[in-house]
């Protein structure tokens, strides 16, 4: 009797394993459903639009894009590594994964072993902006005032865990200086509130910033990345007092942990592929992003690399909200 359970085992797990490869020639079969963990509107939301647009045209399937925000984005990312592994829900993965699990560790899922990576999107970098109050012009003067009165200036951001939150927070350990982060719930209040004066800077996505720089209503005062950008040719803050110091945010599809890698092949290919399209390239330019593409090997080596930047980070910041 054993042996007869053994042998039907045994063949039940090679016809499983016989499928795979079946399942992805012919996928997708049915609609896949992409989780936003933010809401519409957003650079996210966006992105995750334009791509699954792509794969829809490329793969012959309906892409369905679903938005479900909440607490960081931690709300989404929950909901996508409960799904079925069957390459029929992916999840837009973010750089506030690398450290998310570092802030709170309640979360009921974990992002290294609970996904798995499937392409890198894009990536962007922030511009540091300040009110037109604010008495610097440039990176050296807002260290030296931020030396000369510790505590005094203040940086928002889009909510507690958010990015643009952590970018303050790496400035503040890699610089050392004392700024003061203020937390909004989105990143529409705050810049309404730098606007108005009560904050003296925020970390912005350069679109955002553009038109109220080119109004003269805000200042450019350096960018995360390791590029000047316009307009301006704004400098970096590596160079302007903080060498070494960068700052992106990505976005990347990944997929549930044990969904066929034949699947995860076919989508990281097809995500390769309409990156180089012009028409994709331009839009997602338009977000002020760099389109990227890659492996999901590649995509693996860059969630390694920041989860173990961000833990160092992470592990300085008081955790009340």
């Amino acid at each position: 009797m054993m042996s007869r359970m053994l042998l039907s085992g045994a063949c039940l797990l090679a016809a499983l394993l016989s499928i795979s490869p079946a399942q992805a020639q012919n996928y997708p079969t049915k609609p896949v459903h992409i989780i936003v963990p933010f809401s519409p509107g957003g650079p996210a939301d966006a992105s995750a639009r334009i791509v699954a647009n792509a794969l829809q045209n490329g793969l012959g399937q309906s892409f369905i894009v679903e938005n479900r925000p909440g607490a960081s984005g931690t709300v989404g990312a929950a909901a996508a590594a409960r799904a079925e592994p069957d390459g029929y829900t992916l999840l837009v993965s973010n750089i506030a994964e690398t450290w998310n699990q570092f802030l709170d560790s309640s979360l009921s899922y974990d992002f290294q072993k609970d996904f798995e990576p499937v392409s890198l999107v894009m990536s962007s970098s922030f511009m540091l902006i300040g009110n037109a109050q604010l008495p610097v012009k440039t990176f050296d003067e807002l260290l030296q005032l931020a030396r000369d009165k510790p505590g005094s200036l203040t940086y928002g951001s889009a909510g507690f865990g958010v990015s643009s939150h952590l970018a303050g927070e790496l400035l503040a350990q890699s610089a050392g200086i004392d700024i003061r982060h203020v937390p909004y719930k989105g990143q529409g209040p705050a810049m309404t509130d730098l606007l108005g004066g009560h904050i003296s800077c925020m970390f912005a996505n350069p679109v955002t910033a553009t038109p109220h720089i080119k109004a003269g209503t805000l200042r450019a005062i350096a960018t995360t990345g390791l590029e000047r950008i316009p307009p301006g040719d704004v400098p970096t803050i590596a160079e302007s007092g903080v060498p070494g110091f960068e700052v992106d945010t990505w976005f990347g599809i990944s997929a549930p942990a044990g969904t066929p890698k034949e699947i995860i092949d076919v989508l990281a290919k097809e995500i390769i592929k309409a990156l180089k399209d012009p028409k994709v390239r331009s839009d997602l330019e338009a977000l002020g992003a760099q389109p990227i593409g890659s492996t999901p090997e590649e995509f693996q080596k860059r969630i390694d690399a920041d989860m173990a930047k961000w833990k160092k980070v992470v592990s300085n910041i008081r955790l009340e909200k």
